[in-house]
């Protein structure tokens, strides 16, 4: 009963923004931080929004961003005690270094094995979890806010493109791009990396490109921000919007086609 993919079908695939992980992660360590007595208000009300949330790290998400605190919490509170912050800072900067993919180690194995074995020492998680979820709300309190409303993932994980060397935009000027929200992270198809300290992305997929072998003169194609690396170009820009609702631009190939929709060719000449 599936249907074939098709272009469209297979541009959007690559805006996805699923947590793969999180109907398997979320329910456990629900159970966990509660098999030990009442939570704080402050861990409760995060248990909470966990338990909502649909698992997509959507940039207006509030439960994507309680999530992802989270989850840099448990990490620090596993590993870092019993490696000592030299060695802790000098793993996290390894290549392929996934963290999340750790965290649901230990978590998984804690609620399965109920036993004290190692990093897996149940008591020693659920205690890590317990405080770890009342520290996901006070650091969402501290840089998004008291409002519930303010707590979104694009709230914390902002992107800012690095201008072309030798053509920024003046300081002060109207040029460049203002910081913004984004969704998804390393894990999403939509990938986006976040630094060690903080939240902001280092890195995320700005091009897209979707191929019909059937027809291969036809492609979807996103770019970001736009065609232009100069400022003051007026494709600077141009593909931001459609790069961020995840619907790609047709991008003709043949000849013919270009021609066609061509509006103005740019001539580079070499100053005299």
């Amino acid at each position: 009963g599936r249907k074939p993919v098709d272009l469209r079908g297979a541009a959007a695939v690559q805006g996805d923004l699923g947590a793969s992980d999180a109907d398997e992660v979320v329910p456990v360590l629900l159970r966990l931080a509660r098999s030990d007595g009442p939570l704080s208000p402050e861990a409760e009300e995060i248990a909470a929004l966990l338990s909502r949330w649909d698992g997509n790290l959507a940039l207006d998400s509030s439960g994507a961003a309680a999530y992802s605190v989270l989850n840099r919490k448990l990490f620090s509170a596993f590993f870092r005690s019993a490696m000592g912050d030299s060695l802790f800072r000098r793993y996290v900067a390894l290549p392929d270094v996934r963290p999340r993919s750790l965290v649901k180690g230990v978590l998984l194995a804690a609620d399965r094995q109920r036993s004290a074995t190692g990093w897996a020492d149940r008591s020693r998680v659920v205690q890590a979890l317990r405080e770890s979820l009342r520290q996901t709300w006070v650091t969402l309190v501290h840089r998004l806010g008291p409002s519930r409303e303010d707590w979104t993932w694009g709230g914390l994980h902002e992107l800012e493109f690095a201008p072309f060397p030798g053509i920024a935009p003046a300081p002060g000027s109207a040029g460049g791009l203002a910081p913004f929200g984004i969704g998804g992270d390393a894990s999403t198809l939509a990938s986006s990396t976040s630094a060690e300290r903080g939240f902001g992305v280092t890195s995320a997929s700005s091009y897209r490109l979707a191929v019909d072998l059937a027809a291969p003169d036809r492609l979807l194609s996103s770019l970001a921000p736009g065609q232009s690396e100069h400022w003051r170009h007026p494709h600077f820009s141009d593909g931001m919007r459609r790069w961020r609702e995840a619907r790609p631009n047709l991008l003709l190939t043949s000849r013919l086609h270009v021609e066609e929709q061509s509006q103005a060719p740019l001539l580079l000449e070499p100053a005299p």
